[in-house]
């Protein structure tokens, strides 16, 4: 709705969010409703010139309204919405106590909608397994190559003192650098191009399983970044991975670690309470059996809770730490991403 009247816009659902543009040729959204795991899709009937809306609300706040003039149009979107919609209860029902696991059924498809580009079960799986793909380790001499290339950056300490630094170079590496500035840029795996190192690595930079480590990391965070910016079949369209989509993925992520981190210390603080009552339970026991000159045999019980307790205790710390280094790390991931997607 606009003032009075209806405005006519293009929708498209792209990576969970919802786009809305001014018009069929435009490549920027007007809005965008992210977040669409957290909200609420409605469909309801009125007497309005498009009678029918499908409604998107984020905890009782309304996001978006889509007026459509068919009934059969409007149940196909809301499936379509539906289908990235999860809703996952963080109360205490459904936890299984003893094993410490939650299940929660993702809501199925509620429809087959054939015939809408903006969103397909089979490019779903397809996407799947490209980034599937993605997670495959880079060869050793892929790594190789790339590490020679990366001399600059790579010296070490050792070198001053040996005469072989980055700043001094014999005649031989000027004559080679000379060489090497006729010779074609290398193309590297993943799309990135490299020209040549004015002279070889030093054999311990190699070595170092920490800086391979990384340059790992940064071939395989490139890689998938071009991938995705390959065209797909889409209403709008070639569809371009954006820095808005990048931190609303990184978002959900965050999320999902946060609500997982939240159940298993429900879980833990359930049995830490259920432990420490049924302690002070056998200690109360304890102490009126002393009292009555009476053998008791709850001693090793009260120890085996005593030492349950502890683990419980640990396990929540050890818990809390990884928590905060899985969002740490998704934190580093997201930064690393938004600043290759620039150079893309």
């Amino acid at each position: 709705m606009h003032g009075s009247g209806f405005l006519r816009v293009w929708v498209e659902l792209r990576g969970g969010s919802l786009h809305v543009y001014p018009n069929e040729a435009a490549s920027l959204p007007s809005l965008v409703v992210a977040h669409l795991v957290q909200c609420d899709v409605t469909v309801t009937h009125g007497q309005t010139e498009l009678p029918y809306r499908v409604a998107i609300t984020l905890q009782d706040k309304e996001q978006l309204s889509l007026y459509l003039e068919a009934e059969e149009e409007a149940h196909a979107w809301s499936s379509m919405l539906r289908e990235t919609t999860v809703h996952r209860s963080l109360a205490l029902e459904g936890l299984n106590l003893e094993c410490g696991v939650a299940d929660y059924p993702s809501p199925g498809a509620e429809g087959d909608v054939s015939g809408c580009e903006s969103f397909d079960g089979e490019e779903e799986e397809e996407e799947e397994e490209e980034e599937e793909e993605e997670k495959e380790e880079f060869s050793q001499e892929q790594l190789d190559s790339f590490l020679d290339f990366l001399h600059p950056l790579y010296c070490v300490d050792d070198d001053a003192a040996s005469g072989d630094s980055c700043e001094t170079e014999s005649q031989e590496d000027e004559d080679s650098e000379g060489r090497a500035r006729d010779a074609p840029d290398t193309h590297m795996p993943g799309g990135v191009r490299l020209r040549h190192a004015r002279r070889r690595l030093h054999p311990r930079a190699c070595d170092d399983p920490t800086r391979r480590e990384l340059l790992q990391q940064m071939l395989a965070t490139k890689s998938l970044l071009e991938k995705k910016q390959k065209n797909r079949k889409s209403g709008a369209g070639a569809w371009v991975v954006t820095a808005g989509e990048v931190v609303n993925e990184y978002d959900r992520a965050q999320h999902e670690a946060q609500q997982s981190a939240l159940r298993k210390a429900v879980l833990l603080r359930q049995r830490k309470n259920s432990t420490a009552i049924k302690m002070a339970t056998l200690e109360r026991q304890y102490l009126s059996s002393i009292k009555r000159s009476q053998e008791s045999g709850v001693e090793m019980q009260i120890e085996a809770l005593r030492n349950r307790l502890s683990s419980l205790d640990s396990q929540l710390k050890e818990s809390e730490q990884n928590t905060e280094k899985t969002l740490q790390d998704l934190e580093e991931k997201r930064n690393q991403e938004l600043h290759i997607i620039k150079d893309l």
